[in-house]
């Protein structure tokens, strides 16, 4: 990454507090829906219903088919040295490709956002961390093959200037690590763990000063709606 990326870093951080709030609102919202509901009375008609949605979603989709560790890691990867099919299938070329590769990440951020909002009220074990980091993820690569594309048609020319003698010069995985740091802080209002845990995730300390950024935005604009974080949420609803 380069220091005239920063803006489009701090972007990331205010769509990452966004929808960190989003997703903690619909949490909230279908927990009161279902104890109003019979809902509550069938945890596991609830839990196999959900059950079977997640499993037909992702066999049907062509990311969502893949575990999500590695999916994670092929969005973090980059198109020059990665040398899987997964990361190539990620990696575009023309302006067409990048539509094709954006609306299936974005159609992956909301089938896992939603399913989330589900999940999380399910009575059986599960978490946040993970989908939150892929929601985050999908966006930040869709944001980064999109200013990719942009690069590539605009060249190295007025804001992207500094993009002279960089081949390439935009790194989509970069923005999938941001993304999700982003997320991540909305959701929980953390800002230092989410720093740490993107940095023994990537082992890349270069990438610490846009993850910091991004994460500090999040959390200020997640802030603005209300300070309680997703464990706060939880303990309230089953408090």
């Amino acid at each position: 990454w380069d220091w005239f990326e920063l803006p489009m870093f701090v972007m990331l951080g205010v769509l990452g507090g966004l929808l960190g709030t989003l997703l903690l609102k619909l949490i909230r919202r279908y927990a009161h829906y279902r104890r109003s509901t019979r809902i509550s009375q069938h945890p596991l008609l609830e839990v196999a219903i959900v059950a079977l949605v997640t499993a037909v979603v992702n066999y049907r989709h062509e990311y969502l088919g893949k575990d999500t560790p590695s999916f994670l890691a092929a969005l973090y990867s980059d198109c020059v040295h990665h040398g899987r099919q997964m990361v190539e299938d990620l990696c575009v070329a023309s302006a067409n490709s990048t539509a094709e590769v954006s609306t299936l990440l974005l159609s992956c951020a909301v089938a896992k956002f939603l399913l989330t909002v589900f999940a999380v009220n399910l009575q059986v074990p599960g978490g946040h961390l993970i989908p939150s980091m892929a929601v985050g993820a999908c966006i930040g690569r869709t944001y980064g093959t999109v200013l990719t594309l942009v690069e590539m048609r605009v060249g190295d020319n007025g804001y992207f200037a500094a993009c002279k003698g960089q081949d390439p010069c935009i790194t989509p995985g970069v923005y999938a690590i941001v993304g999700s740091a982003a997320v991540l802080s909305g959701v929980t209002r953390m800002t230092l763990s989410v720093v740490v845990i993107l940095f023994e995730v990537t082992g890349g300390l270069e990438y610490i000063v846009p993850i910091m950024l991004a994460t500090m935005v999040s959390k200020w604009i997640a802030d603005a709606f209300g300070r309680d974080n997703i464990y706060d949420e939880i303990i309230a609803l089953n408090g």
